[in-house]
């Protein structure tokens, strides 16, 4: 009897957590060609693949930890973790096989996740103002966020949150309104994606944009032969930024803890926001009292303002904001956006100077620094520290992030 492949060996896995994931032996082959490896973290890497709307998956992010509660165990980080949040501080999570959604303290769910004594699985657990942030320092997932420069209720769309889940536990295909963020501490997760439009107009469901009776429909084949499905894994040390058009189902393999949230950069914003004009943004769905209702404006005006401030500000602003990738966002979004929905969405007069900007801007992008140099140091921080640099901790107008 010939030996399963590695590959062979995973979805043997999977399939036990998710029937859904039965692949034919003939579907390995496609299926590894579909696999996302991470890579080495560079700026230059990062914004280049937001720009041209690629899943970045990479090693070494500076996710900052501070160095008493980073030792190579997960244990010293969980205890300081669990102390930062009141006794009587609960949260949504996900318990057992049947993915029952309830409230607990976190304390306990931290409990239950450390001692493996159930399936538990938090993803919105919010950190962002909390004393968590003493320990954990999130700034390279959000120094080139534009949501955190508008006003509070904006700046609130990053849901900055720590994410604990438990082996076993299944996240069924869903899509997110921005792009998002995930950085992993500790654990492994098995991640598959595909464009939402693409996938519903083959039969793939999405639980955020239609009505979904219990499992979203799933099914290998149809996900293999989508042109933007792709798998990877998320493990120890990697962080992944995934463009908000991805459906994505996501399987738990090992005790997991990291943290995630949500952005808007300013060279994913012609996708995000052609997405928003077009289709409208999820988080207008249930928004019956239209709080929400100017956000899309409000987000494409603060866009406008750092891309306008970065266009002739100094080479340190444009390295932050990542504008001298616009152009190749531009290029991106011009060749792959539909004629019709290019006409609808310029319609939009912000929007429609925004895309001026990317078409005229900066585009040799072979004059971009593609080091790291960005960062500077600071003692009691892994690996490196920005606490003093004022671009990390300062909206391009010199407003605090996420304040008005």
């Amino acid at each position: 009897m010939p030996t399963e492949t590695p590959l062979q060996q995973l979805w043997d896995r999977a399939v036990g957590m998710d029937h859904t994931l039965k692949i034919k032996p003939q579907c390995f082959a496609p299926l590894q060609r579909k696999r996302v490896s991470p890579v080495p973290f560079s700026r230059h890497d990062m914004f280049l693949r937001m720009a041209r709307r690629e899943v970045g998956l990479f090693r070494n992010v500076p996710i900052l930890v501070y160095r008493d509660h980073m030792t190579g165990d997960c244990r010293p980080l969980i205890q300081a973790i669990s102390t930062k949040f009141l006794a009587r501080e609960t949260s949504r999570v996900q318990v057992g096989p049947s993915h029952v959604m309830t409230r607990l303290p976190v304390r306990e769910i931290m409990r239950r996740w450390s001692t493996h004594r159930a399936i538990v699985g938090v993803t919105d657990l919010h950190i962002r103002g909390t004393r968590v942030e003493e320990i954990i320092d999130t700034k390279a997932l959000s120094d080139f966020n534009t949501l955190i420069c508008g006003s509070a209720n904006l700046s609130s769309q990053e849901m900055m949150t720590l994410v604990i889940a438990s082996p076993g536990n299944v996240t069924d295909s869903h899509s997110d309104d921005p792009d998002g963020t995930n950085h992993c501490f500790f654990g492994q997760k098995l991640w598959l994606a595909w464009d939402a439009f693409e996938g519903m107009a083959a039969g793939l469901e999405d639980v955020e944009r239609q009505d979904v009776y219990g499992q979203a429909s799933f099914d290998m084949a149809r996900f293999l032969a989508l042109r933007s499905s792709r798998w990877f894994l998320v493990s120890t040390g990697d962080t992944l930024f995934l463009p908000g058009n991805l459906t994505h189902k996501v399987l738990t393999l090992e005790s997991y803890l990291g943290v995630g949230s949500f952005h808007v950069g300013l060279p994913s914003s012609l996708d995000s926001f052609t997405r928003w004009l077009h289709h409208g943004p999820l988080w207008s769905i249930n928004d019956t009292k239209k709080e929400n209702s100017d956000l899309v404006d409000e987000a494409i005006d603060v866009n406008l303002r750092i891309a306008h401030r970065a266009r002739t500000g100094s080479e340190q602003i444009r390295r932050r904001w990542g504008y001298d990738y616009l152009h190749d966002a531009y290029r991106t979004w011009k060749r792959s956006t539909r004629s019709p929905i290019q006409r609808t969405v310029l319609a939009h007069s912000g929007f429609r100077e925004l895309v001026e900007i990317a078409r005229s801007g900066r585009h040799n992008n072979t004059s971009v620094s593609t080091n790291n140099s960005f960062q500077i140091r600071s003692p009691g921080w892994v690996p490196v520290g920005r606490r003093k640099d004022i671009l990390t901790t300062q909206c391009v107008d010199g407003q605090q992030d996420g304040k008005t």
